[in-house]
């Protein structure tokens, strides 16, 4: 007897956002990685870049900061204003691009505990 498996493949939306280098930080370790100016520092939330793409078609790009600080991600009172690790989990059902220009950053969202 012998069973055959395929592997799903579950299609993820995709999110295009300009690449805001004043809230899209270069991180300081010599990395490829992405941090956002709101990141804490006890679980920081960042972007790991995979590849760059030229001239793809995008419907719509949007402003990362815009759409954190209009999320239930962000949260304006509290002391640690950015919720690092549900923001992680909401982007892993995407494939993310940062564009600038006619370069698209394909990244993948990463969380780390210091």
């Amino acid at each position: 007897m012998s069973f055959n498996s395929k592997a799903q493949s579950i299609d993820k939306d995709t999110l295009f956002f300009k690449f805001d280098r004043n809230y899209i930080l270069g991180a300081k370790d010599g990395s490829d990685d992405f941090l956002l100016a709101d990141s804490n520092s006890d679980g920081t939330f960042y972007f790991e870049r995979k590849e760059t793409t030229y001239n793809l078609k995008s419907k719509k790009v949007k402003c990362l900061k815009k759409f954190i600080h209009n999320s239930e991600f962000y949260r304006k009172k509290n002391h640690r204003k950015l919720n690092d690790f549900r923001l992680y989990e909401y982007f892993e059902k995407y494939v993310v691009f940062l564009v600038n220009k006619n370069e698209y950053i394909h990244v993948e969202s990463r969380f780390e505990i210091e």
